[in-house]
């Protein structure tokens, strides 16, 4: 955006980007603005490789994600296609999303799944939260949040050596942060003495007018050259000064010298045990064993736990950490084929996992054993290897490997340590993949959508709260009219597609916080509305119907008008019917609604209303559709 904005656009540029922006959103066109900034990345991929060795002082490049862009399910869809059809390269672009943006929650797909957490998961990215301080932050927020920094916003940055109130909020949130293993960027800095704050609040990058403004790219070169800011001991000279000078201030207010010895840290088990609610992923839990390792003065290069399958049909994980980006895990997740590769079968990790248990290695000497990848850790200063052949879980042969760097070798007593370390490791990665299968279990695969063994739990569970809420209670169940022509005519592969769409159209105009869909099997959906009386779910279902029928999803009946189009049934529970009403009974009443919909034509809702008291008869008959 500061590229098109500033640079490209002398009208544009006169306007401001903020201005730009804000007429973007007001005519509804801030999304498009993203396309834009999207499909100039392979420009910038290029540009970047063309600076040659000055592009080793960039890191990686931002590029910031607006609102508007993941404001529904629609928009995030669009946002991941073309992010994946642009092939973007993960390790050089991160992206930006506001904090409000960040956190929002999907709405009437998942309830616990946040936006960043989708982007995240489906795109495999990096993600920085931008402008935090700005929205409704919170710690626990900031807890269950899924983002690889936050970035603090410029109203917290800005004039923070004067506040000391803002310094203790600040300071404890980094310290809050770095708990997490993640990093924490100060945005806007203007003010010498608010960086040299920050310094001593332990921010782990910076940015703003100080250090430098926007550039034109020709001017860029140059910056990287001859910038102060870049060369490697800029900030940590500068953070030693501060350091020094902070311990002359100190010193003559100190009676005594403060003793060197403190309490001793909690051991990792202690501490998992304490805080096993609060760990988010193993990610989390690899970092906790990284401080482990580091409080046993080890001086660690790169730390990997990789998961090898023993059994058919299971993925192979490794997670990494190396010291070149201390805040991250990269976590890796390969097909079985994996195992066969040439590339594989010459590894030191293939080597450990199926034949030496041990495998020790002094780096620093120049022995690698023949393995290619020690001698790129030698390269990178490597010094000392190891590698443990965990016991197996049944599953899956666990591989931990640690190289040092610096002068430093392992001693007998910390490889029994890491040892133990790994085991625990071990433990926890098969609890938190048992605890994903089981989230898996309950989802659709094709649809994502919850499945019939969801749906079954939560109707039984909605009409027995019938009674304590005293509410009305509205079943429906939904059907693809004339499906089985789309995979007659089309093929399966076109039939699915239809399905997600549908199902995509389904969960995001639900009632919000309330309605519940699954897909029940083949081509019916089950759609739960708590408090919805018989007015009320009618006229969901007939809204429903008319958004497939103006999706445009394409039929191959002309009968159909070449669209696809649903029908739903409708059956709906009274409070004082209550839970004395069987389940079967009103999922009967719904499926007789719903073939009396297609009896009647198709593309229609019927609804009926059960009389719990007679226990079979139905009253309040409606029906609407398409005439």
């Amino acid at each position: 955006m500061e590229l098109l904005v500033r640079f490209r656009s002398p009208a544009l540029a006169a306007l401001g980007t903020g201005a730009v922006v804000q007429c973007a959103q007001e005519l509804g066109l801030v999304h498009r603005l993203d396309e834009l900034v999207l499909q100039r990345l392979g420009d910038v991929q290029q540009a970047w490789h063309a600076l040659g060795p000055l592009r080793q002082r960039i890191r990686y490049i931002t590029v910031n994600i607006s609102a508007g862009s993941v404001e529904t399910i629609e928009r995030q869809d669009a946002l991941i296609r073309q992010v994946r059809d642009q092939r973007v390269d993960r390790d050089l672009f991160r992206f930006e999303l506001s904090e409000t943006a960040a956190m929002e929650q999907l709405p009437g797909v998942d309830d616990m799944r946040s936006v960043s957490q989708r982007l995240m998961e489906e795109l495999n990215v990096r993600l920085l939260v931008d402008d935090f301080g700005s929205g409704l932050s919170n710690y626990r927020r900031l807890c269950e949040a899924w983002y690889d920094a936050i970035k603090l916003d410029l109203q917290l940055v800005r004039g923070i050596a004067a506040s000391f109130r803002m310094q203790t909020f600040v300071g404890s949130l980094i310290e809050a942060v770095h708990g997490f293993g993640k990093t924490v960027v100060a945005e806007g800095v203007e003010q010498q003495r608010d960086l040299e704050l920050l310094l001593r609040l332990g921010v782990d990058a910076l940015q703003g007018y100080l250090i430098a403004k926007p550039l034109p790219w020709p001017e860029l070169a140059p910056f990287l050259r001859d910038s102060p800011w870049l060369k490697p001991d800029c900030l940590s000279a500068m953070s030693s000064r501060i350091q020094q000078a902070d311990a002359r201030v100190q010193a003559p207010l100190l009676a005594k010298p403060i003793p060197t010895a403190a309490l001793a840290p909690m051991p990792l088990e202690r501490y998992v045990l304490n805080h096993w609610a609060s760990m988010r992923d193993f990610e989390e839990v690899m970092l906790c064993c990284l401080r482990e390792l580091q409080s046993l003065n080890l001086d660690v290069l790169r730390l990997s736990f990789a998961f090898l399958p023993d059994q058919e049909e299971v993925d192979c994980h490794q997670f990494i950490w190396h010291v070149t980006r201390p805040g991250e895990v990269q976590s890796i997740r390969m097909q079985r084929d994996f195992l066969q590769t040439a590339q594989h079968l010459s590894s030191v990790l293939h080597h450990i996992a199926t034949r030496a248990p041990i495998v020790r290695l002094p780096l620093g000497d120049g022995e690698t054993a023949g393995f290619a990848y020690l001698e790129d850790l030698r390269q990178q200063g490597g010094t000392d290897y190891l590698g443990l052949r965990l016991s197996s879980r049944g599953v899956s042969t666990p591989v931990v490997s640690i190289c040092l760097r610096g002068t430093q070798r392992f001693s007998e007593a910390q490889v029994e340590r890491i040892e133990m370390l790994s085991n625990l490791l071990s433990l926890l990665f098969h609890a938190f993949e048992c605890e994903r299968a089981s989230r898996l279990a309950l989802l659709d695969s094709l649809t994502e959508l919850p499945n019939r063994r969801s749906f079954d739990s939560r109707i039984r569970a909605e009409v027995v709260a019938v009674v304590t809420a005293g509410k009305p209670l509205a079943l429906a169940l939904i059907d693809l009219d004339r499906f089985k022509q789309i995979n007659d005519t089309l093929g399966h592969a076109h039939g699915d597609a239809c399905l997600s769409q549908v199902a995509a159209l389904l969960a995001a105009h639900l009632p919000r916080n309330t309605g519940f869909v699954a897909r029940l099997g083949g081509e019916e959906f089950g759609l739960i509305l708590p408090d919805h009386d018989a007015g009320r779910a009618l006229a969901v279902g007939e809204e429903l119907r008319q958004l497939v029928e103006g999706a445009g999803i394409h039929h191959p009946s002309a009968e159909a008008g070449h669209r696809l189009t649903i029908s739903v049934g409708i059956a709906i529970l009274r409070p004082e019917s209550g839970s004395a009403c069987a389940v079967d009974l009103l999922l009967q009443l719904a499926d007789d609604c719903l073939y009396a919909a297609k009896r009647s034509g198709r593309n229609r809702v019927v609804g009926r209303t059960l009389d719990g008291a007679a226990g079979t008869s139905a009253v309040d008959h409606a029906s609407r559709g398409a005439g």
